[in-house]
C-alpha cells in the first residue's frame, strides 16, 4: 500500500502506470518533518528512474541535476551551470570544490523546502570519492547545522543498485 503524500501531486499524464512509485516519491518529497531527508533511489538501468525523478522535481519546483562521467572540475562546472539555470542567475556559479558546490545546492532551500535530485551520483563519486562524506557534512547530519539555516530539503540521490531505501 502506498503512503499518502502531505500534498497531492498529480501523476504526469505521460507517465504510464508507476502509481506506487509516484505515490512513494511524492510522499517522501512533500512529507512533513524537521530537517533534511536523504532518499536513495536505485535499480537496474533503463527502468525509468530518471524519468520519475525529473517529473518529481518538476512537480515540486525542485532542483534536478543529472551527473555525467566527467572529471571533478567538469562536474563542478556542470553543477554550477545547472544551479544558475534553476535560479535564473545570469552568471553561473564556479565552485572549485565539492564543499562549495554542496553549499550552493543546499542554499536552494533557503526560502522554502526544496526537492533536490542528484541523478547518477556514482559518476560524481567515481571522480570524487570523498563526496558522500562531504554531502553528509553539508546537510549537518547529527549536528543540526543545516537546521539553523534552512527549511527542510528532500535530497534524492540515484544509485544503480537493487533497492530503494530511505536513510
Amino acid at each position: 500500500m502506498a503512503r499518502q503524500p502531505a500534498q497531492y501531486l498529480p501523476k504526469p499524464p505521460d507517465m504510464f502506470d508507476r502509481d506506487w512509485e509516484w505515490s512513494e516519491l511524492t510522499a517522501f518529497a512533500t512529507g512533513e518533518g524537521v530537517g533534511p531527508r536523504l532518499g536513495v533511489v536505485s535499480g537496474r538501468r533503463r527502468q525509468g528512474k530518471s524519468f520519475l525523478l525529473q517529473a518529481l522535481a518538476e512537480a515540486t519546483g525542485g532542483f534536478y541535476f543529472a551527473a555525467a562521467e566527467a572529471s571533478e572540475a567538469e562536474s563542478l562546472h556542470m553543477l554550477g551551470e545547472a544551479i544558475a539555470d534553476y535560479t535564473g542567475t545570469a552568471a553561473p556559479h564556479r565552485p572549485a570544490r565539492w564543499d562549495e558546490a554542496l553549499e550552493l545546492v543546499i542554499g536552494l532551500a533557503a526560502e522554502r523546502p526544496v526537492t533536490i535530485v542528484i541523478d547518477e551520483f556514482p559518476y560524481l563519486v567515481r571522480s570524487s570519492p570523498v563526496l558522500p562524506s562531504q554531502l553528509q557534512e553539508t546537510i549537518g547530519m547529527g549536528r543540526g547545522r543545516y537546521l539553523e539555516r534552512h527549511p527542510p530539503a528532500r535530497w534524492l540521490r540515484v544509485d544503480l543498485l537493487r533497492v530503494m531505501a530511505r536513510l
